[in-house]
């Protein structure tokens, strides 16, 4: 480049790649003018746009403030540089740079949008308006202003006039992709999320290098379980946007859907590096080394996150379920941190009186709230209740939050009389929702698990509000009045351990309903080879230290068995950890079969090649053993300390086997072996095991629900009475 002319022209082609989000090449021909020319504030100013652009913005505050020094007298440049400095969360120093533009230009319309989108991120709507009206009354069919005040009217929660605003900025220009990723994110937050992904596709159209548009994509596609089509969307925007620290962690929390632990864990770590002190992905750190069975790394995480934000009540909540995974704490210990928890969150406003009428015998309206109305466990043992229900008692509202459904949310929700979606509700909407359904007694099926709606019972929604099935320990606030139980579960004694008042069932306090695609039992492994097969379909959460200790106890006590896992997460470099954990005890890797993909007739047909399950401790597994019994596999359990310890135990009173439970370590693994000796009764208990099961109080539902429902009566005549 031999002269001016051929630089502005150069620059004009560069403009024109960078137009088409060719962004590469764009980049490539400001760079070569640059080498003719160092001093062209343009190439410098443009370098800087597209190094915004892409997440680097620091690059961009360096590049752009070079092209004001050369050049110091150009309102755009100030007020892109304004852009760079809003990205960087320094707001008022890009107030500045759009005050200096408009000072430059009095009728910068660019500068005026930009300024009043600003302080519409600072909570200064009626600043917003007027600086974006301004916008408007020197360039009336300005889109990009348009949008920007759709925005601020959506901070001051008019979404109708918000609405308006983007639909006029898409008739203007069909192809502002800007208008179309806000007006996308307006319906999501509605809750119309196949409108929200047209708006999102229709931005990547019009612009296929917006990661942001992308991000909001892959989100709506995540929040319907189009996990795999939400990744790709994730990747499209670290594709044009590598440094993008929410499209990392939400890649990394999509991965985890998948089964894809190892990737998500890369993501979520990135997140962390790129962006600093980022809470939630710090969090998501935590949930999946717990997942993977890395607990001492999880409870870190969770620490860490909790002392960014120590009010951060979905964290602190994730932080109490892991502890129940830890041997290492007594259930005093763990019960005093979630006393802790429930005296930190004050309900916002005072309940508002009851209409309720105080009728001791009359018609009861009980009402479940889960987020877990799927195949999902919470399923399997509320189903039997729902289904045999006496109508004339109870009437029956699920409030569901279940996001993507399934076969069994439509078999569940047939089951109610009313069926409330909240899935896109706030606490507060469920709060009302309740109160306006008059619900007599309300229970909470989640605990401290995800998606619960703890904040909802804050507010004490209903008069009488009850802790079931879902968590294995107290929810540690006052405003639960109960949590059902058994006396096996919670023996005479454990009260000291919670805030709700326990209400014991007569007999177990669950019900099972098997899966309705469990295929048939098949013969005992065992008389086919020269050796017992143990095995574990727990999650790798409940795979610590201390259960390691006690599967390689048993095998060390029966030396030619084999010791069979499968687990999702159990693939790659988790695998090589686990096998290793079972080196280090002696355990020869040969005696050690991980198994980390589903079959093709489904993972309970594991249960094929397995003999004994071999339950974990402290936290058993309620679930896992009804499974394996019911695919003809007895379970070894012990009788733990805690809620969490007794659960199996109480399942195998109510199915009839006691005798598979040791009341101390040394007993279960002489269970175990005991068991393993005698192959011939292993062989006949496998082909009556399932009979047996559905004939037990365990899958009783009418009888069990009789029981039940005898609680819930006492429960209301309680509160009628007082």
């Amino acid at each position: 480049m031999s002269n001016v002319v051929s630089i502005a022209e150069a620059l004009q082609v560069g403009i024109q790649h960078h137009s088409n989000g060719n962004l590469a090449e764009a980049e490539q021909i400001y760079r070569k003018v640059l080498e003719a020319d160092p001093n062209s504030a343009g190439a410098w100013h443009l370098l800087g746009v597209i190094a915004h652009q892409v997440g680097q913005q620091q690059v961009a505050l360096e590049y752009i403030t070079r092209a004001i020094d050369l050049l110091p007298t150009d309102p755009g440049f100030h007020s892109n540089l304004g852009e760079v400095f809003r990205s960087l969360e320094r707001r008022e120093d890009a107030i500045r740079c759009y005050q200096r533009a408009i000072e430059l230009q009095s009728n910068h319309a660019e500068a005026f949008s930009n300024l009043g989108n600003v302080l519409d991120e600072l909570g200064r709507f009626d600043e917003a308006r007027q600086a974006l009206e301004q916008a408007l009354q020197i360039r009336p069919n300005y889109p990009a202003a348009l949008s920007n005040l759709g925005n601020v009217y959506k901070g001051l929660r008019d979404p109708a006039q918000a609405e308006k605003c983007y639909r006029e900025a898409i008739r203007i220009d069909a192809n502002f992709a800007q208008a179309h990723n806000n007006l996308g994110s307006l319906l999501e937050a509605r809750g119309d999320l196949g409108g929200a992904e047209i708006c999102f596709r229709e931005a990547v159209r019009a612009s296929p290098g917006f990661a942001e548009a992308w991000y909001n994509l892959g989100g709506a596609l995540k929040r319907t379980g189009r996990y795999v089509m939400a990744v790709q969307a994730f990747r499209q925007a670290l594709a044009t946007r590598p440094v993008y620290a929410e499209a990392h962690n939400n890649l990394g929390v999509t991965l985890k859907e998948l089964g894809q632990h190892d990737q998500a864990l890369y993501h979520c770590r990135t997140a962390t590096q790129q962006r600093q002190h980022y809470v939630e992905a710090i969090n998501n750190v935590a949930v999946i080394t717990e997942e993977l069975g890395m607990l001492d790394e999880s409870l870190a995480n969770y620490r860490a996150a909790l002392t960014l934000r120590p009010d951060y009540m979905e964290i602190r909540s994730g932080w109490l379920l892991a502890l129940n995974y830890d041997g290492r704490l007594d259930p005093d210990t763990i019960a005093q941190e979630h006393h802790i928890w429930g005296k930190m969150y004050i309900p916002r406003f005072p309940p508002a009186p009851y209409k309720n009428t105080r009728d001791p015998d009359r018609r009861i309206k009980l009402a479940y709230v889960s987020p877990d109305f799927r195949r999902h466990p919470v399923g399997n043992f509320i189903e039997p209740s729902l289904e045999s229900h006496n109508r004339e008692q109870f009437e029956i509202t699920l409030f569901s939050d279940v996001e993507a459904r399934d076969q069994v949310t439509d078999r569940l929700e047939k089951l109610a009389e009313r069926w409330v979606n909240v899935a896109n509700d706030s606490y507060d909407d469920v709060y009302r929702k309740v109160r306006e359904h008059e619900i007599d007694i309300l229970v909470e099926l989640a605990g401290h698990t995800a998606r619960n709606r703890l904040p909802t019972l804050l507010q004490r929604a209903a008069p009488i509000q009850v802790t079931y099935l879902g968590y294995p320990n107290t929810i540690g606030i006052p405003q639960l009045d109960y949590l059902i139980t058994d006396a096996i579960v919670d023996p005479p004694g454990e009260e000291r351990l919670f805030t709700e008042k326990l209400i014991r069932v007569d007999g177990c306090f669950s019900c099972y309903r098997a899966r309705d695609d469990a295929p048939p039992v098949m013969p005992l492994p065992a008389l086919q080879r020269d050796y017992v097969t143990f095995g574990s379909l727990h999650s790798l959460s409940k795979f610590t230290p201390p259960v390691i200790d006690l599967w390689c106890r048993v095998l060390h006590a029966v030396p030619n068995s084999r010791m069979l896992m499968f687990r999702t997460t159990l693939v790659n470099e988790t695998a090589e950890r686990v096998r290793g954990e079972f080196a280090k005890r002696g355990i020869d890797p040969s005696r050690v079969d991980l198994r980390g993909h589903v079959p093709p007739a489904g993972y309970l047909t594991t249960y094929y090649d397995m003999d004994i399950t071999l339950d974990v401790i402290p936290w058993t597994g309620h679930t896992t053993a009804c499974e394996a019994m019911w695919m003809g596999v007895p379970v070894v359990t012990h009788l733990g300390n805690r809620h969490a310890g007794r659960m199996v135990a109480s399942v195998l009173h109510a199915v009839g086997h006691p005798e598979w439970i040791g009341n101390t370590l040394d007993e279960y693994v002489e269970i175990a072996a005991r068991m393993a000796a005698d192959v011939s009764s292993l062989a006949n208990l496998r082909l009556k095991l399932r009979d047996e099961m559905a004939a037990s109080q365990l899958c009783d539902g009418p009888t069990f629900t009789r029981k039940l429902e005898d609680v819930y009566r006492q429960m209301w005549r309680n509160w009628c009475a007082s």
